[in-house]
């Protein structure tokens, strides 16, 4: 089935960076957005999420409302202990259009044991394996890839941390967040930005600026194609840690 350009453009599309949107430009005013914003902080993140876990799922459908592809993907981590820290994180993509540099199958295991043993275990694609003990691996380098995956000076970006984008955005986008519950939510309705697209994008953040779950829904007004990704977030939950792959 060729797939319409579009559909991959709106793929490309599902990004915290979608706060750029919406369309205000008055400072926000004092009140509870401010003051939940003001408090986010890359650094007292780290400190203070010791344990999270993700799960994300992609689907894109065709005009008649079939499934084309689903691309799945889950991180967890637990640092609770300094001296024991783990990451795991399994990617799966089943369907037509496949992503640059996505899988048909990956599993990644990082850890250390209470014998202070570092361990390390890949599967990708089911006919190439790896599973070994190293000297050395740093499993806080890759939980870190839970929280960003890019850095300019000051600004951390790219995964489940939004602090950052937020406290860039809020100045000129704050009528589309609100306060509920403790929690900081981003509503987009409707949006036809983009010329013969149709947006709804919704996400919440934590106190720590850190994502919970995240909903956005796009579709092709003409041909009625769509793409649907949900994320949702846990922290300080119950990590069951693997101990082999294979």
């Amino acid at each position: 089935m060729k797939i319409n350009k579009k559909l991959s453009l709106l793929t490309l599309l599902i990004s915290t960076f979608s706060l750029s949107l919406s369309s205000c430009n008055k400072p926000i005013p004092d009140g509870p957005i401010k003051d939940f914003v003001v408090n986010f902080s890359i650094s007292k993140t780290l400190q203070e999420v010791l344990k999270g876990k993700m799960e994300q799922h992609n689907y894109q459908y065709d005009g008649n409302g079939n499934e084309i592809s689903h691309t799945y993907s889950m991180m967890e981590f637990d640092r609770s202990d300094e001296s024991l820290p783990y990451f795991y994180k399994k990617a799966t993509f089943e369907g037509e259009n496949k992503p640059e540099n996505s899988y048909e199958y990956l599993e990644v295991l990082e850890y250390f044991d209470k014998n202070n043993n570092a361990g390390f275990a890949q599967k990708i694609e089911d006919d190439k394996k790896s599973d070994y003990n190293v000297k050395e691996i740093n499993v806080n380098d890759s939980i870190d890839t839970f929280f960003f995956t890019q850095k300019d000076y000051d600004y951390y970006r790219g995964s489940f941390y939004y602090g950052d984008l937020i406290n860039r955005a809020i100045d000129k986008w704050y009528i589309n967040f609100e306060v509920i519950d403790d929690l900081l939510v981003y509503e987009l309705v409707n949006d036809i930005t983009y010329e013969d697209v149709i947006m709804n994008q919704k996400y919440s953040v934590n106190k720590y600026g850190m994502l919970l779950d995240y909903t956005y829904d796009a579709r092709i007004i003409s041909t009625n194609e769509r793409v649907v990704n949900t994320i949702k977030c846990e922290y300080d939950v119950e990590i069951n840690r693997k101990e082999k792959l294979f």
